[in-house]
């Protein structure tokens, strides 16, 4: 096709696969949208970008060359900018990367169109080597394997012999006068009931939770007048039907 068409295909394509790439409910869905915008669209917009000029046929890149340059620039942009996106205030997601890519194949493509609007080469027409059956089997293969192992790293596989843990910690509340904050986080296997004991001295009270995994509880414990200021304050944890305690921790009562 007419390569002054291909810049507005390619601005169009990172348009399409970026939306899709955000918004699709499934998965396989936004991985095939994802492919092109990661190892393609940006590399090839770039590479037309930079050969928009005037120089002689001669001088310009073979088709082996153009295809080599548009893979290489593609990974280079999204490794760049991943690190880029993973340093900046929102971090590194979906929608930033996925905006990013197509930003970019969108000014290279209006870089191209410029440059070529102002005298630039003659339009050449986009000719792409004719590869043999094998390598045309090897690399369909290739990308079928890519796409189904970026699919299948998205789905969590069960493991038997995994063991799950749950955190529990102590500190000063802030904002708070004499008081600890509690806090349970849950990364069992499973949803899991507790019993929190909060001892202080000789009086300890208790409260039952359960929790998802991922979840997780806090909770505010004023420090008792009763409570000296050597004694402290402990908090213990009990799994469902466990007689023995599963986390402690403790604080000093003069740090609350």
């Amino acid at each position: 096709m007419n390569l002054r068409r291909a810049d507005l295909a390619a601005l169009a394509a990172a348009v399409l696969c970026a939306v899709v790439t955000c918004i699709a409910p499934w998965v396989p869905v936004r991985a095939v949208a994802a492919a092109p915008l990661c190892l393609v669209l940006p590399g090839f917009a770039l590479t037309r970008a930079i050969f928009a000029g005037s120089a002689p046929p001669s001088a310009q890149p073979s088709q082996t060359m153009r295809i080599t340059l548009t893979f290489a620039l593609s990974l280079t942009t999204l490794i760049i900018g991943s690190l880029a996106l993973d340093l900046a205030p929102g971090g590194l997601q979906r929608t930033s990367w996925a905006v990013l890519l197509a930003a970019v194949t969108g000014l290279a493509s209006i870089a191209s169109l410029l440059r070529r609007g102002e005298g630039g080469a003659a339009p050449m027409e986009l000719r792409l080597p004719r590869p043999r059956l094998g390598s045309s089997i090897i690399v369909v293969l290739a990308a079928v394997i890519a796409v189904g192992a970026f699919v299948a790293s998205r789905f969590p596989l069960p493991a038997r012999n995994a063991i799950g843990y749950t955190q529990l910690w102590i500190l000063p509340a802030s904002g708070a006068q004499r008081a600890v904050e509690i806090g349970v986080v849950c990364d069992q296997l499973h949803t899991t009931g507790y019993r929190l004991d909060v001892s202080q001295g000789k009086r300890t009270s208790s409260v039952q939770i359960s929790l998802r995994p991922g979840d997780r509880h806090e909770l505010t414990v004023p420090v008792l007048a009763t409570t000296s200021t050597r004694g402290y304050v402990t908090a213990t944890l009990y799994r469902d039907g466990q007689l023995h305690p599963y986390r402690q921790v403790r604080l000093a009562a003069d740090r609350a």
